[in-house]
């Protein structure tokens, strides 16, 4: 039994640790809990945390210029929460970790979502859904909030707001490796 995740299932040493537990410990017929994780992303609506990201970058104070920084924040994720009125696009499953044959600690996945409502679009909303053991679970997504200081969701900032309407389609390509010990990710959106 084990619960290692943080906002994500890709938390420190989660997976690895998982894999050689599951490789090593588990006896023949033995149950590991949890059993799998699903990931899910939609378009978000999230001004006031785009903001916060943004906007002191945007300034140039004594002449500085800032954007520099700014296009480093926004190539980091961020903790956040959102209302299910905040989604932009129907949730889309961009991987599934299934603990009990998992290999690798790395995952890769590629959605188009398609706007379902007009908007603002600030970037990405990543959340997952937990199952401990055959129907017990919980879930991150939004709406649901099992414990807001430990599974928020993670917001993944697009560079810039982008102005959306229903029927536009977002592909998303979204992966997550472990490169010298730690988790990097890589997404790409591109609006249609």
């Amino acid at each position: 039994i084990a619960d290692l995740r943080g906002v994500l299932p890709f938390a420190e040493s989660h997976i690895p640790s998982l894999i050689d537990a599951r490789q090593r410990l588990l006896k023949a017929g033995g149950t590991l809990i949890p059993q799998s994780d699903s990931l899910w992303l939609a378009v978000v609506n999230m001004p006031k945390k785009f903001e916060k990201i943004n906007y002191p970058w945007s300034e140039t104070p004594y002449g500085f210029d800032m954007a520099r920084a700014g296009r480093y924040l926004n190539n980091a994720w961020y903790s956040g929460r959102a209302d299910p009125q905040q989604l932009l696009s129907e949730p889309a499953e961009w991987a599934r970790l299934d603990y009990r044959t998992i290999e690798s600690p790395n995952a890769a996945g590629q959605v188009t979502l398609e706007i379902t409502q007009p908007g603002t679009a600030h970037g990405l909303l990543v959340w997952f859904d937990a199952t401990l053991f055959d129907d017990v679970g919980f879930s991150n997504r939004p709406g649901v909030d099992p414990h807001p200081l430990v599974y928020g969701s993670g917001f993944f900032p697009w560079p810039h707001a982008v102005a959306v309407e229903a029927g536009d389609g977002v592909a998303v390509a979204i992966d997550v490796k472990v490169i010298g010990g730690s988790y990097v990710w890589r997404w790409r959106s591109e609006v249609r």
